[in-house]
């Protein structure tokens, strides 16, 4: 949400989120972003400034205001949807990765780039 034209290393609006949820759970909160492509960017638009509404174009807001904002929402929604769940006592973890190779030559990047 931040972006990287700040300037700093932070934990973005993950760092409230997971805050907030072991603050109330006592638990850990354990992050994990999904591949939504463009679905993952957090909307910070900021509807008091000028904007293009037909191309629904607005300023980003990029401050740890908006980063907690945020977090602290979405922390909400997660603690109302995992409200009903029965704790589990010692639940399995299983962690695991695997090597893949592809090729990646010079014509192979025309086909990745849409370039041919």
């Amino acid at each position: 949400m931040l972006g990287n034209s700040v300037g700093i290393c932070s934990p973005d609006l993950i760092g409230p989120l997971c805050e907030r949820i072991e603050k109330q759970t006592g638990g850990m909160a354990l992050f994990m972003n999904g591949a939504l492509g463009g679905m993952i960017t957090a909307d910070n638009r900021d509807f008091k400034k000028p904007g293009d509404p037909l191309r629904a174009k607005w300023p980003d807001t990029r401050t740890w205001a908006e980063c907690e904002r945020i977090g602290h929402t979405m922390a909400a929604e997660t603690l109302r949807i995992i409200k009903p769940a029965e704790a589990q006592k010692n639940p399995p973890l299983h962690c695991a990765s695997v090597d893949v190779k592809s090729p990646c030559s010079p014509a192979h990047m025309g086909v990745i780039l849409g370039s041919r």
